[in-house]
């Protein structure tokens, strides 16, 4: 993968691969030490990423909003370019 900064596809992977998990693992310890027990629920959101930008993230929260969410978090780089 040249100009990359990663040797293979494969070394590419397993960085997403922490990056995910780490993530997931931050969800796990706030809801577990911060939020109210039985008022949490932590899943995912299977969409394909448009990168449009602040209208993509309207998009989730108004799809997100038909599942049922009350709250959603949406950082900096919504898309998630790690």
């Amino acid at each position: 993968m040249k100009g990359t900064g990663f040797s293979s596809v494969s070394s590419y992977v397993t960085y997403v691969l922490r990056q995910v998990i780490c993530s997931i693992e931050a969800y796990k310890a706030l809801i577990k030490e911060y939020y109210p027990k039985n008022r949490v629920v932590l899943s995912t959101f299977e969409t394909e990423m448009r990168y449009t930008g602040p209208k993509e993230a309207i998009f989730h929260a108004i799809a997100k909003k038909n599942y049922g969410c009350d709250y959603i978090i949406i950082g900096r780089d919504h898309a998630g370019g790690w």
